[in-house]
């Protein structure tokens, strides 16, 4: 993970290194296949890709210490919404950008349906999300002060069944940081 620096002052942006390889080039699938949410005020990870760190803080239930539940399903994060401020001397300023994750869950069991339920009442969260490639975005941090709204979609067909569906936002100015899975 690299520390993102932007320049303060007046200083020039240093160009930043590209890769592009003719013979194998790395393309990532991009479906989200998780989410990982925990209360807005949850500890940093020390290392976001500890398989075992995971282990101690990751599960469904309400077990003493788990504080990082999952949701599994299907979901896409389109290119984040920037919020740009004209500023003298026709200048422009990125001031932070709005990022959404859609996220649809078919396993709708009661226990599900209560969770989506108790998730309505609001609240700020601590989230992580993971493709069907194996990335993991979020980092030690998580994504902090994330919102999410939940509500259950019911199409008309005889082939139709509920989907519950989780809408993740978020500001920041960068994209979320990412490690290969160690989920």
């Amino acid at each position: 993970m690299a520390n993102i620096n932007c320049p303060s002052g007046c200083e020039e942006a240093a160009l930043p290194a590209f890769v592009f390889d003719d013979c194998a080039p790395e393309v990532n699938p991009s479906q989200i296949a998780k989410v990982y949410f925990a209360p807005g005020n949850a500890a940093p990870f020390t290392d976001v890709s500890s398989p075992t760190e995971w282990a101690t803080r990751l599960g469904n239930t309400v077990a003493a210490g788990k504080d990082i539940r999952f949701l599994t399903g299907i979901g896409s994060k389109p290119k984040p919404t920037a919020s740009v401020v004209n500023i003298s001397g026709r200048r422009k300023k990125t001031t932070n950008r709005a990022h959404a994750l859609t996220f649809k869950v078919d396993e709708t069991n009661q226990a599900n349906h209560d969770a989506l339920r108790t998730i309505q009442c609001g609240g700020t969260y601590t989230v992580w999300f993971e493709t069907f490639g194996g990335l993991l975005f979020g980092g030690n941090e998580g994504i902090k002060n994330a919102s999410i709204d939940a509500g259950d979609v019911m199409d008309e067909g005889d082939e139709a069944i509920i989907i519950h569906e989780y809408l993740i936002e978020w500001n920041n100015l960068h994209s979320p940081e990412r490690v290969v899975s160690p989920l």
